[in-house]
């Protein structure tokens, strides 16, 4: 009887904190991500030239990256972790809702930071498929310029490609550039890694989450950065990379594309 009766008080103190939890307030948090070249807004498909640092000029055909791996950073230290299930967006220069993602129920508070993954993470990349739904389905980003090496049994973590008179011909005379950068480092063996970690304290701004209110973070993204820094890539020398030591010099230039913007927190009420 009397573990009986320890069982029970278990499974009632168990509910209680489940209860609180489920009612714990928690709003929801609005990431824009602001797609441009310099100071241009990115677009595809037009006339609009842009132009890297090493002058060459071009323009754009696709634009595509992975987010995931969400986390906020509050004021005291600790983070909030996007679950990871509803933590994988994939940001298309050809749909502008994929470039406003949608962060539901997270707990009330002052947060100061974010950070994210670039690209689809070793675990999720090597997972059975039907654990890979919605944006991680290899069918969905065939939809919008292929996203997943289906010989390579990998993720596309960015994909950039467009069209500049400083690239290398091709057989049917076009003059296109393409960079596929891609690889988590291997499954069985081990292959080039080119995930990479974004991280940002927010410079004299505070994201205040509350109770049923949205917030909006904005993210700007600057794709001339692909090209302009830290590393310095030269479309003329580098018409097509989908591998080897320039897509790690690519990679290594993911981070700098990022950085937050204005923060819109929800008029007190």
């Amino acid at each position: 009887m009397q573990i009986k009766a320890q069982f029970l008080m278990l499974l009632l103190a168990f509910a209680l904190s489940s209860s609180l939890f489920a009612q714990s307030p928690s709003g929801n948090v609005n990431i824009q991500f602001n797609l441009m070249a310099g100071n241009q807004a990115l677009r595809l498909n037009t006339e609009q030239v842009y132009q890297n640092a090493t002058g060459e000029s071009y323009n754009f055909t696709l634009f595509n990256f992975f987010v995931s791996n969400i986390k906020l950073k509050t004021r005291n230290g600790s983070e909030y972790v996007v679950p990871q299930n509803d933590s994988y967006f994939l940001v298309r220069a050809s749909d502008a809702t994929s470039q406003s993602i949608q962060l539901k129920n997270v707990p009330s508070d002052d947060y100061t930071g974010i950070s994210f993954v670039i690209g689809v993470d070793s675990l999720r990349n090597t997972m059975d498929l039907s654990q890979r739904t919605g944006v991680l389905d290899p069918a969905f980003g065939e939809r919008d310029g292929n996203m997943y090496w289906s010989w390579n049994s990998g993720y596309i973590f960015l994909k950039m490609e467009g069209l500049s008179t400083q690239a290398k011909a091709d057989r049917a005379g076009n003059q296109k550039f393409r960079y596929h950068i891609g690889g988590f480092g291997g499954m069985i063996s081990k292959s080039t890694n080119n995930l990479r970690n974004f991280s940002e304290a927010f410079v004299d701004q505070v994201a205040t989450v509350g109770k049923g209110t949205t917030t909006t973070l904005n993210i700007n993204v600057d794709a001339n950065q692909l090209f302009d820094g830290p590393n310095t890539i030269s479309i003329a020398k580098n018409t097509t990379v989908m591998s080897g030591e320039v897509s790690v010099l690519i990679a290594n230039n993911h981070t700098s594309l990022f950085k937050v913007g204005q923060i819109v927190n929800p008029k007190a009420q």
